[in-house]
């Protein structure tokens, strides 16, 4: 090689180093307030905002991703049900705390000692029903509290998800984390990030986060170096901030970030969804990635108001080939809080997918229904004659057009009952005349429509005993347990005690009610397209943020 050639090769080399140097891998994300007076899992401001950031760098023995499944963290794997009452667990061997300390049986212990001398009562009330024994520096074992808790298994694999560990050799032995002291400023913990810096100018509050080395999954197959959190007060500068292109988004050399990556709000306002069609960059995404069209029973005609015969027109009509079919192609998740595949999971209620064609017909005869002349017929009580048995799925022509996905999907559907003899009428309706009929139970036996997550104007008319609104009890569904807690729903302030509502009614509504409507959600967040695999839903926010990864910068 001939020094031209050398000396070339070295300026390439130069070239190509910078421009590797120069390659950026972090996120800014905006919220409208944060406060950060105190940033430990105790003392925080109550706010789904603090419980985002939370999930950035604490640690949980095991949590929920963002299919509501259980996952683990810290532990090596999930509770074995052999023995509910003496639960055995192993945590990871390379389970270190951001300092690289390693995370031990010591450390849980003064966690749950911790949480249980709290005021934060959705901790206090777990850690209370369960008492922690070391086996050794890695393994312990659970086992309830006193004779007193029921239920101890269920109590575990539901509360453990709510309770980050926390360090002892930083807190101290004491085991108290006062408001404002050094280490509720600054929390340490086991997560995928930790805080660098905290900083102050005006009414802006930034915090930066690093990645940490020493987390079990570093190093991880994501790429994104840093993360940092900014308020933004006025949702138009925020709108601006991300309008910002890509290229400009950040500068080289001080990797100073100036536009955002990633709005978190729930932004449902419709000037900002306008404000940001056409940006090239600007990526939107519901914000339960969850969304579902389904279909609801009506519970008021026979025999849709047996549980298992619900069940059992489930596992006709292979809901599973049609979400795969109907919405693979846009990119969205097939879960649902009240599937037994994918949501609040229950064992036991049928062996799905296993049935043969003469199962299923054998437990319909049980249920009064017949096969006669290739067709199934359900008996008249009235006149003791047995009459095809038909069944009318009414629909609005806003949300279902034709040639859509959910047209396709309900066609499916069709021919799914046909396969066992059922006739399925599809009856598109117009919006207000929908609304109309939906009211009238002799009309419709299904009804197939989009459905939004909204308490007040959408769960609630599902179940409403009070029979307010324009939509009043649209199924005819009635149970003071299931209205009790719709009500501590709505009129309670804490975050923690909504989110433990919420799934008390998807239990109930899976329990009584197995398939009813499976809904999406009206709010979005909004990304930059060179973030991949971002995934924010209501209950699990950040949890799955070990998938995301980054272009370079």
């Amino acid at each position: 090689m001939n020094m031209q050639n050398i000396k070339l090769f070295f300026l390439l080399f130069i070239i190509s180093s910078n421009m590797i140097a120069q390659n950026y891998y972090g996120i800014k994300y905006a919220e409208k307030a944060f406060e950060i007076e105190s940033l430990d899992p105790i003392n925080s401001e109550n706010t789904w905002r603090q419980y985002r950031f939370q999930e950035l760098f604490h640690s949980r023995l095991w949590y929920r991703d963002e299919k509501l499944q259980k996952q683990p963290d810290l532990v090596e794997s999930l509770p074995d049900k052999s023995n509910s009452s003496e639960i055995l667990l192993k945590i990871k061997d390379d389970a270190y705390w951001q300092d690289g300390q390693p995370i031990t049986t010591d450390d849980i212990i003064f966690t749950f000692n911790l949480y249980r001398d709290s005021d934060r009562l959705e901790f206090s009330k777990i850690a209370k029903k369960i008492s922690i024994e070391k086996i050794s520096d890695k393994s312990f074992k659970m086992i309830p509290y006193d004779a007193n808790v029921k239920s101890f298994f269920k109590t575990v694999m539901e509360g453990i998800p709510n309770l980050y560990m926390l360090p002892r050799h930083i807190i101290g032995s004491l085991g108290v984390i006062l408001p404002g002291d050094e280490y509720s400023k600054k929390p340490l913990g086991g997560g995928m990030f930790k805080i660098d810096s905290i900083n102050t100018r005006g009414a802006q509050k930034t915090i930066n986060m690093s990645r940490n080395g020493y987390h079990y999954y570093a190093p991880p197959p994501m790429n994104i170096e840093e993360i940092q959190l900014t308020t933004e007060p006025i949702m138009t500068n925020m709108i601006n901030n991300f309008k910002i292109p890509n290229n400009k988004s950040y500068n080289a050399e001080t990797k100073k970030k100036k536009g955002l990556d990633l709005l978190v709000e729930e932004i449902s306002s419709i000037v900002a969804i306008r404000s940001l069609k056409g940006y090239s960059h600007a990526v939107r995404q519901s914000y339960e990635k969850n969304s579902w069209v389904g279909l609801a029973f009506n519970t008021r005609k026979s025999p849709l108001d047996s549980k298992e015969f619900r069940v059992i027109l489930d596992e006709m009509i292979h809901d599973q080939d049609i979400t795969f079919q109907s919405y693979q192609t846009e990119g969205r998740d097939i879960t649902g809080p009240f599937h037994p595949s994918f949501g609040i999971y229950k064992e036991g209620l049928l062996d799905r997918y296993e049935s043969d064609y003469q199962k299923i017909v054998n437990k319909l005869e049980n249920l009064n229904i017949k096969k006669i002349d290739n067709m199934l017929h359900i008996l008249n009580k009235n006149n003791g004659e047995w009459e095809k048995l038909e069944f009318r799925i009414i629909f609005s022509t806003l949300f279902v057009q034709d040639g859509s996905r959910e047209h396709d999907a309900l066609k499916l559907i069709q021919e799914s009952f046909e396969e066992y003899g059922i006739s399925i009428i599809l009856d598109g309706l117009d919006r207000e005349v929908f609304n109309k009929k939906i009211q009238d139970p002799s009309y419709w036996d299904l009804a197939y429509r989009k459905y939004e997550f909204s308490w007040d104007n959408n769960i609630w008319p599902l179940f409403n005993p009070d029979n307010t609104g324009h939509l009043g009890n649209i199924t005819g569904y009635n149970n003071p347990v299931l209205s009790d807690l719709f009500r501590k729903f709505k009129n309670t302030t804490n975050v923690r005690a909504k989110i433990e509502l919420g799934e008390r009614i998807h239990e109930h509504c899976y329990e009584n009610l197995p398939y009813l409507f499976l809904w999406s959600v009206s709010p979005h967040c909004f990304y930059r397209n060179i973030v991949h695999d971002l995934s924010i839903t209501p209950l699990t926010f950040f949890t799955t943020i070990k998938d995301w990864t980054i272009e370079p910068r």
